[in-house]
């Protein structure tokens, strides 16, 4: 004869023995969940705190690179290279080539010296809208940067003198005396860009460009 009270307590049995199978593989799936969670969040966090930490080197009389010391060690930054920043800065601000590529390089190297929101920003893409390089090469004109002095008039600040040569079809057609004052900020680089194009962090914050008529 069928029992169907027993066959009632079997199929209870199995059923809570399912849910219980049930729910361990439920609270097994919500703990790795979370732990995939936690890892995700923990790379997240190395990532946001990994940087390019630049590094300052020397050439030796062989030619061979020497790495001396990160640049954020650095205390203070040698004033020659600032002049050199300098230097470079109004050589790549000023100067017209034909080549679209390589004005576009210069034009990069610009900004990438001066600091985000500052008056020289401000003051570099006033000057570019006003004296368009790639116009200027387009209707013949080139311009040639000869800088003859910089220097230092305060703790950030300094003198630039320069000759400014436009030339058309290749024949010079007026040579100008320029003077710049330039102030400048040292802050350590953070990004790959920045390291590459200016890894010692000399950013220009302001400067003013006057033509001498003497």
């Amino acid at each position: 004869m069928f029992d169907f009270k027993k066959n009632k307590k079997s199929s209870g049995d199995l059923y809570n023995s399912i849910l219980k199978s049930l729910r361990s593989w439920q609270l097994i799936a919500l703990s790795l969940l979370t732990i995939n969670l936690i890892l995700l969040s923990s790379f997240i966090v190395l990532a946001n705190k990994q940087r390019v930490v630049p590094w300052i080197v020397q050439v030796d009389e062989h030619g061979f690179e020497i790495a001396v010391a990160p640049a954020e060690q650095v205390s203070a930054v040698d004033n020659r290279i600032i002049i050199s920043r300098i230097g470079r800065f109004i050589e790549c601000l000023r100067t017209v080539v034909a080549d679209r590529e390589a004005q576009k390089a210069l034009v990069e190297w610009v900004y990438v010296s001066i600091a985000d929101s500052s008056a020289a920003q401000a003051y570099t893409t006033q000057f570019y809208r006003t004296n368009e390089p790639v116009k200027r090469a387009q209707g013949g004109l080139t311009v040639s940067v000869e800088v003859k002095s910089i220097i230092p008039i305060s703790a950030n600040t300094y003198r630039a003198e320069w000759i400014e040569k436009i030339m058309k079809t290749g024949e010079i057609i007026s040579a100008d005396s320029w003077t710049g004052i330039f102030r400048v900020a040292i802050s350590s680089t953070r990004d790959i860009k920045s390291v590459i194009k200016n890894p010692l962090g000399v950013y220009v914050m302001d400067y003013t460009v006057t033509r001498n008529f003497n």
